[in-house]
């Protein structure tokens, strides 16, 4: 991961690509990966290259149009794209995400990892349905790291917890609806 991003620094995200195809994606098909994914974790991360620091030239642009500071913003954008970083080993290691395989492990795999992203990014930014405690927020992102392990014996658990805080978000909110009235 750091590999590619050092060598996409500067780069539009096709010659980033090229790059990582002579160099990092060999690696990885050495280390086990088909070559299918290995390619495709090189170009995901070949696309995020342009909002990571120092280069971050997608978020230099819209510093500049936001009259903002231009490393500010790179971090920043660097923060809410965070979910993404992990996303190519989340297909690395259950290549049913690159929908291959069998349509149903294809279906419950990419149901179950999208839930655990949205999960994931919900810890992070501290907000579900409500703002979240500490303690909800270290549920909910429990909750993602179950989601996303690919096995039903982490998914179930994954989703009761995750089905329990919503309650509790859902309550809250129907509680401060009635007392706004």
């Amino acid at each position: 991961m750091l590999i590619a991003l050092l060598l996409g620094l500067g780069l539009p995200t096709t010659p980033a690509y090229i790059v990582q195809a002579a160099t990092v994606i060999p690696a990885l098909i050495v280390m086990g990966l088909p070559p299918f994914v290995a390619h495709m974790f090189a170009f995901y991360y070949s696309t995020l290259a342009i909002i990571t620091p120092p280069d971050a030239s997608a978020a230099y642009a819209a510093a500049s149009l936001a009259e903002a500071d231009g490393w500010k913003t790179g971090w920043l954008a660097t923060r809410l794209a965070f979910v993404a970083f992990i996303v190519p080993f989340m297909f690395a290691y259950n290549h049913s995400i690159l929908l291959v395989g069998p349509w149903w492990e294809v279906l419950i795999t990419v149901l179950t990892a999208s839930i655990g992203v949205f999960c994931l990014a919900a810890a992070l930014e501290g907000y579900l349905i409500l703002s979240l405690s500490r303690m909800e927020r270290l549920g909910v992102g429990a909750a993602a790291l179950l989601l996303i392990f690919p096995s039903w014996v982490a998914a179930l658990p994954g989703a009761a917890v995750l089905t329990w805080l919503l309650t509790i978000q859902f309550r809250k909110r129907a509680r401060i609806r009635l007392e706004t009235i």
